[in-house]
């Protein structure tokens, strides 16, 4: 079993495609095809209870890479990660390229991610759930000393090195540029990193031992911020804006790259900002823009962020539970004879006949690109 990763740019324009698929299966036979998207193509494959081979093509349905692997993830950075063999435990996986050329020699692994900045998580058959990065081409980052290692969301790194238990960072050659003394760390993203001061490694000009806040490149510290309830508070930073805890007014707010307050703390929930906009709430929740000014009004039950373009609105009101809105705050509809199934990944809108019976994708105009032939749902 492997996790599937959002995470990392989606380039590649090939689809994954069962061997029945590639044959010539249509909708209606039998055959179920489940569809994601990984891009603005979308990703064809076989559902969770076929045993069809995997393999993929381009957006034309011209076959690439033949049907031959026992699972597959999707494209990212031009590389995709396919299941040789899954008669042994862990399975064996490796990395193949547009092409279909395998880089590298299959490796035993549990999990297996996307790629982000040339770089993407694996976890071997380790009894302590140990994850390493490795890159395309099979080489892993700093192979001769075992660490665990955070998401590379930005550079540096985090790193927590076998022989201890303190957290630093390291560029994406191995080399270590900021030595580990925090008790926790994140990775970092906008030049900021959320850390946390352990007592045995303070730096010099560090605040006390269990302060928290955020470090820039060189290590050096730039402000701190107080626990959250649950202590939920290393937040990153996204488009200059940090969702931050004030313990005086319990409420969540923004804070700049400099730690003053920018959009006061006056919600009860707040998560980042994607592409300018984040999800707030009150006592209903709502979409605000980087000025705190109101995108979406607080007139939902929940909200959540699809990628790139949009955000799917939920209400308790059972006659219509769910609709989805653009980032501007505008209803994304599609043709007569559809149904929104309020699922937006990557800039199309799933949605599905009159009868259920088939799913297709639109894009957020309305324009049907995957005609009633994509695929069957299962009851």
């Amino acid at each position: 079993m492997h996790r599937r990763n959002s995470a990392g740019e989606q380039g590649a324009g090939f689809l994954p495609v069962t061997a029945a698929v590639a044959a010539g299966t249509e909708a209606g036979t039998g055959e179920m095809v489940h569809w994601q998207l990984p891009d603005d193509l979308g990703v064809v494959q076989g559902s969770a209870h076929s045993l069809a081979p995997n393999g993929f093509m381009d957006p034309d349905g011209a076959v690439v890479v033949p049907a031959k692997y026992k699972d597959t993830e999707g494209f990212t950075e031009g590389y995709a990660w396919v299941m040789t063999d899954a008669s042994v435990y862990p399975p064996l996986w490796t990395v193949i390229d547009r092409q279909g050329t395998e880089q590298f020699a299959p490796l035993p692994l549990q999990e297996v991610f996307q790629f982000n900045k040339g770089w993407c998580w694996i976890e071997p058959l380790d009894p302590v759930q140990t994850l390493l990065l490795i890159n395309p081409q099979g080489k892993l980052l700093m192979p001769d000393r075992e660490a665990f290692f955070g998401y590379p969301w930005g550079e540096p790194v985090t790193v927590c090195p076998g022989d201890s238990e303190l957290w630093g960072f390291v560029d994406l050659t191995g080399r270590m540029i900021i030595e580990p003394r925090f008790e926790g760390a994140e990775s970092f993203r906008e030049g900021l990193a959320f850390v946390k001061v352990a007592a045995e490694r303070r730096g010099p000009a560090d605040p006390p031992a269990g302060a928290q806040g955020y470090i820039d490149r060189n290590g050096d510290w730039v402000f701190a911020v107080e626990s959250a309830p649950g202590g939920s508070t290393g937040r990153a930073c996204y488009d200059g804006r940090i969702a931050s805890y004030s313990l005086e007014h319990e409420r969540w707010g923004f804070r700049d790259r400099g730690g003053a307050w920018v959009i006061p703390p006056t919600f009860v929930m707040a998560q980042d900002f994607i592409d300018g906009r984040a999800i707030v709430s009150d006592q209903k929740t709502g979409v605000i823009d980087l000025d705190g000014d109101v995108i979406i009004p607080f007139q939902y039950d929940a909200i959540n962020a699809a990628p790139e373009d949009c955000f799917v609105c939920f209400t308790n009101d059972p006659e219509y539970q769910s609709i989805t809105r653009a980032l501007d705050g505008s209803l994304i509809t599609v043709p007569p004879g559809w149904q929104n199934d309020a699922v937006v990944k990557y800039g199309r809108v799933k949605v599905t006949s009159a009868d259920r019976q088939y799913v297709g994708w639109a894009t957020l105009s309305g324009q049907i690109i995957w005609p009633p032939r994509s695929g069957q749902i299962q009851p």
